[in-house]
């Protein structure tokens, strides 16, 4: 499938939870291990959620437990300065709160100046040296 799915929320709260197994794993989760990982009491709740999923074309499921495959949809980033991306707690595999847009400095000279100041500000010492070393290695100007 070529095309983008609009999900919603809780279903792409599993589809990340999904991923983030695959990740940290190198295979999916249950459908109890995914009822666990999103809080949810019942494990049909979860069932239905994959379901859904399937047929939004977003996953394919096979008859194995852990024969789920996320889908791919080939969408092409929209041209900017900036990506949106949805933040994952490593510990848990859910979403954080909100919502975090990534700066692309080698792009925007003012995502440059902003960096530099935060890691001149920061009080995390460990915070600003990995700042400076990362734009140093992207050889971007700062005034």
């Amino acid at each position: 499938m070529s095309e983008k799915y609009c999900l919603t929320a809780r279903q792409a709260e599993v589809l990340n939870f999904i991923k983030f197994c695959v990740n940290k794993h190198g295979y999916p989760p249950t459908v109890r291990e995914i009822a666990k990982g999103i809080n949810c009491r019942s494990t049909s709740t979860a069932h239905n959620i994959l379901e859904r999923l399937v047929l939004r074309g977003a996953i394919e499921k096979g008859e194995s437990p852990r024969a789920i495959k996320v889908v791919d949809v080939g969408v092409e980033p929209k041209p900017g300065l900036y990506n949106k991306y949805t933040v994952i707690d490593n510990e848990t595999g859910r979403a954080v709160d909100g919502s975090c847009f990534v700066l692309m400095p080698d792009k925007d000279v003012a995502a440059v100046g902003a960096l530099f100041q935060y890691a001149e500000l920061t009080p995390n010492t460990e915070l600003a040296m990995d700042i400076t070393r990362w734009l140093s290695r992207l050889d971007v100007a700062h005034e």
